[in-house]
């Protein structure tokens, strides 16, 4: 997760809580991790650099 920040610092939080929450209802309260697989051409990135060219984004050296 990247977390937001100033006004836009309750959605980072709201993620992270739904995502919890998602995690712990699927391993009953122990321990777990959540793989999500998807096929590299619904691969959303390469496009979004297209469209921000000149802009660093995150992963960006």
């Amino acid at each position: 997760l990247v977390p937001f920040g100033g006004e836009h610092a309750h959605k980072a939080f709201a993620l992270a809580v739904g995502l919890q929450l998602f995690v712990d209802s699927l391993t009953g309260g122990g321990y777990g991790a959540v793989l999500i697989v998807a096929r590299p051409e619904a691969d959303p990135v390469p496009s979004l650099r297209a469209r921000a060219a000149g802009v660093r984004l995150p992963g960006d050296s």
